[in-house]
């Protein structure tokens, strides 16, 4: 499977566990043509997914199938994706989480980081910020967002 294939994978089961749980979404298509003019002079990125959170509002989230590094309990997360939508958050007063999974999991479990707490408290390097894993809210595939929202607070 290639990178794009994978991409698309994790999130068709990240979708799956979404309607799994009732949870209610917009998919935001990735094509270009369907990315407003004003946002590629800005040089943002867009997300995957908005998930509507009854009472609360939503949360951006942008899906990838990544698995943590080899050698240490950690992401590595390209430093660029990150800046960027660092950068729209900012702007526009958003919430955009990165969400991670993988087929050695079995895509059961979820990983997830503000991308906000990426740029604080990752270790830069050149191309990428170094996130240990204890920093992640880990949401398995047989919770609900319940499980997330419950420990959204350890962040604000």
């Amino acid at each position: 499977m290639n990178v794009k294939e994978k991409e698309r994978m994790a999130e068709y089961k990240f979708k799956e566990w979404l309607d799994e749980y009732e949870i209610p979404f917009w998919y935001i298509h990735q094509e270009p043509d369907t990315f407003a003019s004003a946002f590629k002079k800005e040089k943002v990125k867009r997300p995957d997914f908005m998930i509507l959170i009854p009472n609360i509002g939503f949360i951006l989230t942008d899906v990838e199938y990544k698995e943590p590094a080899r050698k240490y309990a950690e992401f590595q997360i390209n430093a660029e994706e990150t800046l960027k939508y660092c950068k729209m958050q900012e702007k526009y007063r958003l919430n955009i989480w990165f969400v991670f999974s993988n087929e050695k999991n079995h895509f059961n479990i979820w990983y997830w980081i503000p991308v906000l707490k990426v740029k604080e408290n990752g270790k830069k390097y050149s191309n990428y910020f170094a996130v240990p894993m204890e920093d992640f809210i880990i949401v398995s595939k047989n919770q609900g967002i319940e499980k997330l929202l419950s420990e959204m607070m350890k962040f604000v």
